[in-house]
């Protein structure tokens, strides 16, 4: 079983809200779960992975908000949920200096009625990689999250995200950037909490 954390038990309000959002008479979460997975490999150039899951909750702990999004607080769901599901998992190197890795999970709600809330039923993306010349990395990286619920009415979009990184190392420094939400999408990936636009960075790292 999973006890409750002391943000669950005791949080104060979190600004937007009227009330207090700890719950002290929240009871320990109990889950069981099963997973089933296969692997294989060929020539050393594809490899394909896949795991199927299952997860039985009791007194699962969720924060649930009030109709009008005023209030909100943790609680134990009365129902017993299930859960199951399917991970898909691959990757194939056209050349040593050119990888492309993809992954793709589907999830749903084996309990009639009930909702997996802040959950996409389907989730997938890919990262390609490349060395074009010695010392330079360059990665390009897509996410794909399906529709999300948030309760009964509110159902969060779609979203596409792309992420760029570039390396170069110089013996013993490496310079690296990064771009990410390349195209600048206006997305929401929890209820009533802001997202990232396009931002950058820019690192060094030294090894001695």
């Amino acid at each position: 079983f999973v006890s409750p954390s002391l943000n669950q038990l005791y949080a104060g309000d979190f600004g937007f809200l009227s009330a207090y959002a700890g719950n002290p008479e929240l009871e320990p979460q109990s889950s069981e779960t099963a997973e089933f997975g296969l692997e294989w490999i060929s020539d050393e150039k594809l490899q394909v992975g896949a795991v199927y899951f299952f997860r039985k909750d009791d007194n699962f702990i969720d924060f649930v908000f009030n109709d009008d999004f005023t209030k909100g607080t943790y609680v134990n769901l009365e129902e017993e949920t299930e859960v199951a599901g399917v991970e898909v998992s691959g990757s194939y190197a056209f050349l040593p200096q050119l990888t492309v890795a993809g992954h793709y999970t589907y999830t749903k709600s084996l309990t009639d009625g009930v909702i997996l809330r802040r959950i996409p039923e389907n989730k997938f993306g890919f990262t390609l990689t490349a060395i074009p010349v010695e010392k330079l990395l360059v990665k390009l990286t897509h996410l794909y999250v399906g529709e999300v619920p948030e309760n009964d009415e509110i159902m969060l979009d779609s979203y596409h995200l792309f992420d760029g990184f570039v390396s170069y190392s110089f013996n013993a420094l490496t310079i690296s950037a990064g771009i990410n939400n390349i195209f600048d999408v206006d997305y929401v990936d929890r209820y009533g909490w802001a997202t990232a636009a396009r931002n950058y960075n820019i690192g060094l790292r030294y090894s001695f």
